[in-house]
């Protein structure tokens, strides 16, 4: 059986989406911090009937990438989804009142961690002769806000990064796809119309349907 292996999947998005690809028979490597939230969803995707391994840590940290990288050469790894990151509303500030130190958490966690990971699987699928790497990109990729700066930078980074390797990682029979979501209600209070749920219902199918490379929905990010 083919696995998935999504980073940042102990909630949200990437909960939902390692509970949509366990239905449809893929087994999943699952990470993320929390410990028992990720065993909370390693249990929900058993009951699909899927296998599931888990990997603790820090996605910018290398071990925690290596650790990921080890798993997958002996998991049968079809799929990357680079999907942990740092939400644009946890940084509403003014590019004077943001600090180093948070400047470095968004810029580490939402480019340089999904680079570092697609650099390391990447010879996995080229192995394979075939693979797919999905960025959960944002909006925010696309447009900017003048009170996210460093959001954005990140995000546009990762546009960047994933529209240059398309032609590159054709020739080895390598797929990238990405997503461009608006903002994701993971909380009841939230006024998102956008559900994690729904969301990864969508991603799979952009995913079945082979010749789709780019998926832009939601414009309530803002």
């Amino acid at each position: 059986m083919e696995s998935v292996l999504i980073t940042g999947s102990s909630k949200g998005l990437g909960a939902s989406l390692a509970l949509v690809f366990a239905a449809n028979g893929y087994n999943i490597i699952l990470h993320g911090r929390d410990k028992p939230r990720l065993d909370l969803v390693r249990k929900l995707v058993e009951e699909k009937g899927a296998e599931s391994l888990l990997v603790y840590g820090d996605i910018r940290e290398q071990s925690t990438r290596e650790q990921l990288r080890d798993v997958a050469i002996n998991y049968n790894l079809s799929v990357l989804i680079n999907n942990a990151g740092v939400s644009g509303n946890k940084v509403d500030k003014k590019l004077e009142s943001i600090s180093e130190e948070e400047i470095s958490e968004i810029i580490d966690t939402n480019l340089l961690a999904p680079i570092y990971l697609t650099k390391i699987i990447y010879p996995i699928f080229k192995l394979h002769g075939s693979g797919t790497i999905i960025n959960i990109n944002s909006m925010m990729g696309i447009k900017s806000s003048g009170i996210r700066s460093i959001y954005c930078s990140s995000k546009w980074g990762l546009k960047g990064f994933s529209e240059s390797l398309v032609d590159e990682f054709k020739k080895d029979n390598i797929r990238m796809i990405d997503i461009y979501p608006g903002r994701i209600n993971i909380n009841p209070i939230f006024p998102f119309e956008i559900k994690p749920d729904d969301i990864a219902k969508i991603i799979y199918n952009c995913y079945s349907n082979t010749n789709q490379n780019k998926l832009i929905f939601g414009d309530k990010e803002k």
